[in-house]
């Protein structure tokens, strides 16, 4: 009976090896698309677990492209890699200016939060370190209006502000932020010649920190703050971006820092609040940005497994799709968008800080989706 045990264990052994390495020959083909459609997180990740070391990871990194594909909505995705940043970043942002990509702030390989900006040039492919930001910025909020470029809070100075002048390559500081704040990643966006710093972390003493609902407006125009309606609930880390002037606040870490899925739509004008349709899956957010008239969120770690996940909305039909999963978790990655395409630069993957550049094509299907 024994004999026979071992035979069956070495027999079922044998077909998972041969089962794994035709996987990895097979994803080392550069045209090797990413399926979505049999995803299982719990599965996935311990089959990641298994096949992502050191090695693998490495090859996936450094590998010039790959796909994806949602057969369910016919959305596909092709990536391809970019010029690296000049530095490794994480816990920073990016935006875009005239065809032009700058890297904010964030923190690289060395320790403790940087000054670090570099601006890439699309058509010239080529990456340029630019003057150093005023002040150490790490998780902090960056919005592009105007043509400059407006940096707020984030740890190590929560409660500064400075803009960049991109005509004349020069930094200045601005009036500090009413209500210091943390962890205000990608939680800034502009509307109607107005910026707004929503949610985050307010620091109340040396042991007491609290997830806030603030919404707090800038005015450029006079270098003035004003405080506006506050969230219909705390987040931390939310995903706010501006779409027909209008802002949209996604998921975020409530204030028992749980991850949640809710949407909250903010109508500046009428100084208003309304929830619209929920993200598919609470996860934490790193990353988003507008290309072709959709909602691009890119989401992260969770307790029990750690897979980027990309999510699109379409704000006309108040409509989510998932679009897919990334082979590796860019967490506080740069996230922006320029003609039409989907730029992610850098993050870290827990175990390694990027400097990698990834360009996503999105192809849309010709009509609007269905159910």
């Amino acid at each position: 009976m024994k004999v026979k045990t071992i035979k069956h264990r070495a027999i079922y052994a044998g077909i998972l090896l041969f089962i794994i390495f035709v996987f990895i020959s097979l994803a080392q083909q550069d045209d090797f698309p990413i399926l979505i459609s049999s995803y299982h997180p719990r599965k996935s990740s311990q089959l990641m677990a298994h096949i992502l070391t050191p090695e693998k990871l490495s090859s996936i990194v450094n590998k010039a492209s790959f796909s994806l594909q949602s057969r369910d909505s016919g959305i596909k995705v092709k990536w391809e890699k970019r010029l690296p940043m000049p530095g490794h970043l994480y816990a920073f942002d990016a935006v875009t200016i005239d065809n032009k990509i700058y890297a904010v702030g964030g923190r690289g390989s060395k320790e403790g939060y940087h000054r670090n900006f570099y601006q890439y040039d699309l058509e010239k492919d080529q990456w340029e370190i630019k003057k150093e930001l005023i002040f150490n910025r790490a998780n902090h909020a960056v919005v592009a209006l105007g043509g400059k470029i407006y940096v707020f809070g984030g740890n190590d100075n929560p409660k500064k502000t400075e803009v960049y002048d991109t005509q004349n390559d020069s930094w200045k500081e601005l009036t500090d932020m009413p209500t210091p704040r943390q962890h205000i990643n990608y939680s800034a966006a502009a509307a109607n010649g107005k910026i707004y710093v929503i949610g985050g972390i307010e620091k109340r003493s040396e042991r007491e920190y609290i997830i806030t609902d603030k919404n707090e407006e800038y005015d450029p125009a006079t270098n003035t703050w004003k405080e506006k309606a506050p969230l219909p609930a705390p987040r931390q880390v939310p995903a706010v971006v501006s779409f027909q002037n209008e802002i949209y606040v996604i998921s975020g870490t409530d204030n028992k820092w749980k991850d949640q899925s809710t949407v909250f739509l903010y109508h500046p004008e009428k100084d208003l609040w309304e929830s619209r349709a929920q993200v598919p899956e609470a996860r934490y957010i790193n990353g988003v940005a507008v290309v072709k008239d959709r909602i691009i969120v890119l989401s992260g770690k969770r307790s029990d497994y750690k897979i980027s996940k990309i999510f699109i909305y379409d704000p006309e039909l108040d409509r989510w799709h998932y679009l897919g999963e990334l082979p590796l978790n860019f967490m506080l990655a740069g996230v922006t968008s320029a003609k039409d395409k989907l730029y992610v630069l850098g993050g870290s993957t827990h175990d390694h800080i990027l400097s990698t550049c990834w360009e996503a094509d999105i192809t849309l299907p010709p009509i609007k989706l269905k159910e």
